[in-house]
């Protein structure tokens, strides 16, 4: 997978989140409710306390898993140079290094780790309501060039690449404009991002949820861990890949770690209904 789409993949957390809320806070623009944190950027509202409908949490049944697990078996080939059609017992016991002896041991262990992920990604879009709801509220006082300018980029590749074009003057042929119309068409989505990353920037600090530089070397653990579970070394040229690759876009994780605490902090101290 090369850089361009890795950086895609990433797709900044505070991006998606801030394309998500509705309505864009101006200059001018009156607060519907006063402001309790006011940085150079934004003057946020009560943040805590807030009514929301709970999202309800996805099934993890057969139909989950076997489509989960061709994914996977997918992305194996695609790294391995492999033509596997199915998940047999001896080829969950070599690359999970005989943690698991059986096809269907491997998969009970996969069902519960992925309830628990579909209940987390529940709660985070339900964190993620309250957060659009802040945002509604929240006024955007001003932002800098260089803020302006990476948000911006961020949006534009989101667009491009999300979009399934392989570069920035396909996309532009196809749509008949140019970049500037592109930049102008994106503005709006732009300030959304800004405003979001404003906030949770703003609300991390009051709290107190900056990720420190303990628990980020533990998320780099975390994160190199699938691949070795896959059976990958630590001197494997592939490992080394995805090793160099965060550490170029470790403020990115940073950021993302960041916003997860922010929306955490929501879904706790909201008044969720269901």
């Amino acid at each position: 997978m090369d850089g361009k789409r890795r950086k895609i993949m990433l797709a900044l957390a505070l991006t998606f989140i801030g394309i998500a809320a509705v309505g864009m806070a101006t200059k001018n623009q009156t607060l519907s409710s006063k402001a309790v944190l006011t940085t150079e950027h934004v003057a946020v509202p009560d943040y805590t306390g807030r009514k929301v409908q709970a999202v309800a949490a996805q099934e993890v049944d057969g139909t989950y898993m076997n489509d989960l697990k061709q994914r996977s078996l997918e992305l194996f080939n695609s790294i391995k140079g492999t033509a596997y059609r199915e998940w047999t017992d001896e080829l969950v016991k070599e690359t999970t290094n005989g943690r698991f002896q059986t096809e269907q041991a491997w998969t009970a262990y996969m069902q519960e780790g992925y309830q628990k992920v579909e209940k987390d990604r529940a709660s985070r879009e339900t964190a993620q309501k309250v957060l659009e709801e802040i945002l509604l509220d929240t006024r955007l006082i001003q932002y800098g060039k260089e803020d302006y300018t990476e948000a911006e980029k961020g949006i534009m590749e989101q667009t491009i690449y999300g979009s399934g074009y392989l570069s920035e003057k396909d996309y532009l042929d196809d749509c008949g404009i140019t970049n500037q119309e592109l930049k102008e068409n994106l503005k709006e989505d732009v300030l959304k991002s800004l405003k979001c990353q404003y906030v949770i920037e703003a609300i991390a600090e009051k709290e107190k949820l900056v990720p420190a530089e303990a628990e980020m070397e533990k998320y780099r653990q975390e994160h190199m861990q699938g691949l070795t579970e896959m059976g990958y070394g630590e001197d494997d040229i592939y490992y080394q890949e995805e090793l160099q690759h965060y550490m170029e876009e470790e403020p990115q994780y940073r950021r993302n770690v960041m916003t997860e605490h922010v929306l955490d902090f929501l879904y706790e101290n909201s008044a969720i209904n269901g």
